[in-house]
C-alpha cells in the first residue's frame, strides 16, 4: 500500500469540492512548501491524514492487504465574524457532498472508498471557530 497515493487519492476527492469561499491557497497541507498563515482568511482548512490498521486478506502472493484510517479536515472561521456560523456549515455541508458514505476515488491505481464522514461540533482555538470532519476509509490493494 502506498501511502501517498491514498493520501492523494483523499486529496483529490478534497480539490473536487466547491466550497464557497476557499481555494487552494486557503488549505493548510501537511509538510507544505512554506510556513502556512491564516492571518486575514475567512475560511481555511487543516487536513490531517492517520492510517490506523492493515492486515492481510491471504497468505499467499496473491492475496490483498486490507487498509483503513482516517482523513481529518478541521474547518475555520474567525470568532466574532457576525455570520452566525453560515460559512461554517454551509462549508461543512459542501464537504460532506464529496465525501459521503459510499464515494470513492482513485490515485495512480489506487482505490480509496469512504466508509463515513462524522462532523463535530464547534469548538474554538484562539482567534478560529472549528469544526472537525472525521473521514473514515478502506482500500485494499495486491502485493
Amino acid at each position: 500500500m502506498s501511502d501517498l497515493n491514498i493520501l492523494q487519492s483523499l486529496r483529490q476527492l478534497l480539490q473536487t469540492a466547491s466550497i464557497t469561499g476557499l481555494t487552494n491557497s486557503d488549505i493548510s497541507y501537511l509538510d507544505a512548501p512554506k510556513i502556512f498563515d491564516p492571518e486575514g482568511k475567512d475560511l481555511w482548512i487543516q487536513e490531517a491524514f492517520n492510517p490506523v490498521s492493515s492486515q492481510s486478506t491471504g497468505k499467499t502472493k496473491a492475496s490483498s492487504d486490507e487498509e483503513r484510517g482516517f482523513y481529518q479536515l478541521s474547518v475555520y472561521t474567525p470568532i466574532f465574524d457576525g455570520d452566525y456560523g453560515v460559512t461554517l456549515s454551509t462549508a461543512i455541508d459542501e464537504i460532506k457532498s464529496v465525501f459521503f458514505n459510499g464515494a470513492s476515488s482513485v490515485y495512480s491505481t489506487q482505490k480509496v472508498d469512504i466508509l463515513d464522514v462524522v462532523a463535530q461540533g464547534i469548538s474554538n482555538n484562539d482567534a478560529w471557530k472549528r469544526r472537525v470532519i472525521t473521514i473514515n476509509y478502506l482500500t485494499f490493494s495486491t502485493r
